[in-house]
């Protein structure tokens, strides 16, 4: 399958591609959507703006308007489709209050004319409202019992009512982040034809030798992640980062640079076929954390990062989610170039 562009919201949106934080936290604005009758479509139904403004106050995210299981529907979809270019960062408070004061329809509108972009519209409309539901779930929205339906969402609106805050970066978004990334590794490995394209001028390694140390970087750590949730854990944590470390954690990138790579996470000439079983494997392995997030969260062991000091399993969750997106924009302009 050919990588699928950037999504492109461009109504209310002036950066053309949703947020990639560059920070330690994913920042989320406080928006309420407040989902109900506009002015318009009360005049239109016999109503007036006063019984429009009364829905209005009375149909409010901060109290629940989509259904757990909608939202569930919703992450499927995402990891299925949406994640083959996406994080769920990118859709977090930045992108949700770039909509602050549209309405819920005109973005449902424009997810369905521009996304999937090999097949725009190409979904079931209750998919994209899915979608919608699990993208107010990652902001903190709570859930109702009842589905944002579907014969109702041209007389949504929404608007922001308060200044964002900021959350912890969660151990969720970083596994989130390094499944996403291992899924972009399988697909480049299957595009065969350009793992040996290289650019020197861009860097030393083909496309090739990146997703080969992608691939080693990851197993050595999640290897290391399965086995350490097993014994007992430590009172208290023994070992930290060195500040660069917290740094780079905090910071939410890391710079373009010739850092030292340990030997074992160096290419080794592999087959395509034996990265695209590797990169299947890790898949296997990262979904299978899903169900231990609070263990990772609590467990305090540590293994050292030969440059940035010890880390614990959700701290290396997320330096492997930020180490992929690390090499993945580097491998895009070896491909430009």
């Amino acid at each position: 399958m050919a990588r699928r562009k950037a999504m492109h919201i461009s109504n209310h949106v002036q950066h053309a591609v949703p947020w990639r934080g560059t920070r330690g936290s994913v920042w989320m604005a406080a928006v309420a959507l407040i989902l109900g009758a506009s002015s318009l479509a009360a005049q239109e139904e016999g109503g007036d703006a006063g019984e429009a403004e009364e829905a209005t106050a009375a149909a409010n995210t901060t109290q629940g308007v989509f259904s757990e299981e909608q939202a569930t529907r919703g992450e499927d979809v995402f990891y299925n489709i949406c994640a083959e270019c996406h994080f769920e960062e990118d859709f977090g408070g930045p992108f949700i209050q770039s909509w602050a004061g549209a309405s819920v329809k005109d973005l449902v509108d424009e997810i369905v004319a521009t996304m999937p972009e090999d097949n725009p519209g190409g979904m079931p409309t209750e998919q994209y409202l899915d979608v919608v539901t699990y993208m107010f779930k990652i902001n903190g929205m709570p859930t109702a019992r009842t589905n944002l339906p579907r014969t109702t969402w041209t007389r949504w609106r929404s608007q922001s009512t308060s200044t964002p805050d900021a959350v912890p970066y969660t151990t969720r978004d970083s596994l989130s982040g390094v499944r996403a990334g291992i899924r972009r590794c399988l697909e480049r490995a299957d595009d065969v034809d350009r793992l040996a394209v290289s650019a020197p001028e861009v860097s030393a390694w083909s496309v090739q030798d990146h997703l080969e140390h992608l691939l080693f970087s990851d197993r050595n750590v999640l290897g290391w992640v399965l086995k350490t949730l097993a014994p007992p854990n430590p009172e208290t944590r023994e070992q930290f980062p060195h500040e660069i470390g917290l740094a780079l954690l905090a910071r939410g990138s890391i710079p373009r640079g010739r850092g030292p790579a340990p030997d074992f996470t160096l290419p080794d000439g592999l087959a395509s076929a034996d990265v695209r079983a590797g990169f299947e494997a890790l898949g296997a392995l990262a979904a299978g954390l899903r169900t231990q997030l609070a263990e990772l969260d609590a467990c305090r062991h540590t293994l050292p990062h030969h440059v940035l000091g010890h880390f614990t399993p959700a701290e290396w969750l997320r330096f492997l989610h930020l180490h992929h997106r690390h090499h993945d924009a580097i491998i895009q302009d070896i491909l430009k170039a």
